[in-house]
């Protein structure tokens, strides 16, 4: 029989109509295999989440923070939490509301965290006391961040206050400026790479220090009045390779360096932006981590999770099992590694490459083949090979009913619809297979099918190439 090569996406290619593309990779990633690889594109399953406490804390993650090299600070629900770097917890007090939290730490001999909430609340923490800052002078605001000593806050005005240097509680009335480029609201003030970013509706600005206002009490000035790309989704802003990767008032998601912002979104992240209501669109949080040279980019909103590599530039889509997004909510890098909380409980996670669960629960791969045919004739699908990256057995017994499986299953609708489903045993503990086939596929109408593949991480870590064997029909 011919055979022919099924084509591994190397991300989820999602048409605006199924027939037209409909490749995905979901809790996956691709890894180029090099000159000397079987196939140019490996695809193995995405780092599962190794829970780090053993606490019974509640409420959905607001945010984590580094403290200290030994001590991490989360925010769960109305808790505010230490760890140390055994995440042997301390209960440091309580923080009201519910919503992400904007938070920035500053260089005094005895550390401060500038806190803001979203209804406009600015806190400081300092020596294990959350203290709120009331003054007279700063108005309400909506973000903060840290630059050239200072805490920087924003307001929805466009005005820009900063604190006296290292001192979070301290605000001077004339300690501001204002962003003036166009009329829309301020929605976030950001420091990277040494200068300021102020995030509006519909533009953006750069400023910096000015050494020629040194003796003010505000000393920044803008460099770059006049980018005419706006903020869309505050939270989703966050470092990424050497830039800011953000959503902007188009719904488009950008990559902003050196003055420029380049698009990296493609059409099926756009068009599940676009999808969301502008309270949920305002809501996506943003986070980045890294894994064997990976460097990930992710977004979640309450219906979806998308994550962008910037190693391959392929989108991605995460699910925990049972939901329709990835439960992780936030990321900070403490001790060696990146942290995640819990988008609806307290329990904290290490993002782990060699943990095929998360926090126990099942981790499924879950790959969607591009469309196979060969137009203008159909085909016959006699039998379908997989040739894989095994995993372990989830049992010591070697009986067909209880060795894990690998599933296959396909469409001939664009992925509307599913069907056929088989399942091929992948062997008992330290069974390692190389190859599996199903057989039997009937007659593939065009314009074509689609076979998906699906398995927990733990039993199919990875997949280098597929085939399916047949003859075409006229």
């Amino acid at each position: 029989m011919p055979t022919f090569q099924l084509a591994l996406p190397a991300g989820s290619a999602i048409g605006r109509d199924g027939q037209a593309a409909n490749a995905r990779l979901v809790n996956a990633y691709a890894e180029e295999s090099g000159s000397g690889g079987k196939s140019q594109y490996a695809v193995y399953a995405a780092p599962g989440l190794t829970r780090l406490d053993d606490d019974s804390y509640t409420g959905a993650s607001r945010g984590l923070i580094e403290l200290t090299s030994d001590e991490l600070i989360h925010f769960t629900g109305n808790q505010v939490i230490s760890y140390d770097q055994g995440f042997v917890d301390t209960a440091v007090g309580t923080l009201v509301g519910s919503g992400r939290l904007h938070l920035a730490r500053n260089r005094r001999a005895t550390p401060q965290i500038g806190i803001v909430t979203d209804a406009g609340q600015y806190y400081i923490l300092e020596s294990g006391v959350i203290t709120q800052v009331t003054d007279a002078d700063l108005p309400t605001p909506n973000s903060i961040c840290y630059l050239k000593g200072v805490f920087v806050l924003g307001i929805e005005d466009g005005r820009i206050f900063c604190t006296d240097v290292e001192s979070g509680a301290s605000i001077q009335a004339d300690a501001f400026g204002t962003a003036r480029a166009d009329s829309s609201d301020l929605k976030r003030v950001v420091a990277n790479a040494g200068f300021l970013y102020v995030f509006k509706a519909e533009g953006t600005e750069i400023w910096q220090a000015d050494p020629s206002l040194a003796a003010e009490n505000f000393f920044f000035s803008p460099v770059q009045q006049n980018i005419d790309i706006g903020c869309g989704a505050p939270h989703s802003i966050v470092p990424l390779a050497r830039g800011l990767a953000w959503i902007d008032d188009d719904g488009i998601v950008r990559l902003g360096r050196d003055g420029g912002a380049q698009r990296i979104s493609n059409h099926a992240v756009e068009r599940d932006i676009a999808d969301l209501t502008q309270i949920q669109r305002e809501a996506i949080e943003g986070s980045t981590h890294t894994f064997h040279g990976h460097e990930i980019y992710v977004i979640s909103s309450s219906l979806w999770t998308w994550q962008y590599d910037v190693t391959t530039s392929q989108w991605t889509q995460r699910k925990s099992y049972g939901a329709a997004r990835w439960l992780a909510s936030g990321s900070e890098a403490f001790n060696g590694a990146y942290i995640v909380g819990n988008t609806s409980d307290g329990k904290l996670y290490r993002i782990d490459p060699d943990t095929q669960t998360e926090g126990g629960a099942n981790l499924v791969m879950e790959i969607w083949c591009g469309h196979s045919h060969r137009f203008p004739n159909r085909l016959t699908g006699d039998s379908v090979y997989l040739d894989i990256i095994a995993g372990v057995g989830l049992t010591s017994g070697g009986a067909h009913g209880t060795a894990p499986k690998v599933m296959c299953d396909y469409s001939d609708d664009g992925g509307a619809n599913f069907t056929g489903e088989r399942e091929a045993d992948l062997g008992a503990v330290g069974v390692r297979n190389s190859r599996v086939k199903w057989d039997k596929w009937g007659l593939i109408e065009e314009p074509g099918r689609i076979w998906r593949f699906r398995a927990s991480a733990p039993v199919l870590r990875g997949v280098i190439q597929a085939w399916v064997t047949g003859r075409a029909v006229r």
